[in-house]
């Protein structure tokens, strides 16, 4: 009898160990955040649920619906409808891949931990030192990124240069033709080299005009995005007027982003007990109702 219980001690302390080394695996080192809202979204053919964790690698899903993900210190992502994305997690840093469709980014300045967007060769990252509202719409015909608050940094790869687009305004990139053109050749003509989870090359729109020779931005800083797109338009032609779909998709975005954000933060301050006034965490442009 005594070596019998002896055995279950021994197989009992063995399985405890075996739980404890697998925590790092899953612990917050690889956790990107948490979902709050999710309508016709899912991960890995899994329909997500409010409360479901986002762990690097997982790819996200949303077909006529949005997900709200919350991340870092009161950092947020709302991906719109029809769109794809995928998560990394690197040290303190999260970065999510969006292959097509749209997100509305907002980092407080008081969260330290970077928060990063990738399309194709574009990184775009909220500056440090701001409270940041952005929106980013994908196309398979262009990039339109706007700031709503703050400022919002964008670096294409292979460029040798960097944008900043403060509050207000609006930029756009197309396909760099030449890379997808020569990619295709070296490839024997199959599918354009992609980096990471997808997306083209991309360029400013004004640079595409010009015949692949990096020129000025399309920018509106009066307008917003329908002014940004006919400055566009007359740049870029024809790959701009494309644009102008996106454009409005990301301003649609950014909408229903603030409108959800705050209503969130209501709901939550509501059940926290936090007093009416905005709290340091609550979106810009939130209304007090």
């Amino acid at each position: 009898m005594a070596l019998q219980h002896r055995k279950v001690r021994t197989l009992l302390v063995l399985f405890i160990l075996g739980v404890l080394a697998s925590i790092p695996a899953f612990g917050g080192s690889s956790v990107v955040g948490a979902v709050v809202a999710a309508k016709n979204a899912s991960v890995r053919g899994v329909a997500l649920m409010p409360g479901h964790t986002l762990f690097s690698g997982d790819d996200l899903r949303v077909e006529h619906g949005m997900t709200l993900v919350t991340m870092g210190k009161g950092s947020r992502m709302v991906f719109g409808r029809d769109t794809v994305a995928s998560f990394e997690r690197e040290s303190s840093e999260v970065t999510a891949l969006l292959d097509r469709g749209t997100v509305s980014v907002y980092h407080p300045m008081d969260d330290l931990v970077p928060l990063r967007l990738e399309v194709g060769n574009l990184l775009i990252e909220p500056a440090e030192g701001f409270g940041t509202l952005g929106e980013v719409a994908v196309t398979d015909e262009g990039v339109v990124i706007k700031t709503t608050q703050g400022l919002l940094q964008v670096e294409p790869e292979g460029t040798g240069q960097a944008f900043q687009v403060p509050k207000g305004e609006t930029v756009k990139f197309v396909p760099n033709l030449n890379k997808v053109a020569a990619a295709s050749q070296q490839q024997g003509g199959a599918q354009p080299h992609r980096r990471r989870k997808g997306g083209f090359f991309w360029l400013p729109a004004g640079a595409a005009a010009a015949g692949g020779i990096l020129a000025a931005l399309a920018v509106s800083n009066a307008g917003g995005a329908n002014d940004a797109a006919n400055k566009a338009r007359a740049a870029a032609g024809a790959a701009a007027a494309d644009a102008n779909g996106a454009a409005n998709a990301a301003n649609t975005a950014a909408q229903n982003a603030i409108n959800f954000n705050c209503a969130v933060q209501k709901v939550a301050d509501s059940i926290l007990g936090n007093p009416p006034e905005a709290s340091e965490s609550e979106p810009p442009d939130c209304d007090d109702d």
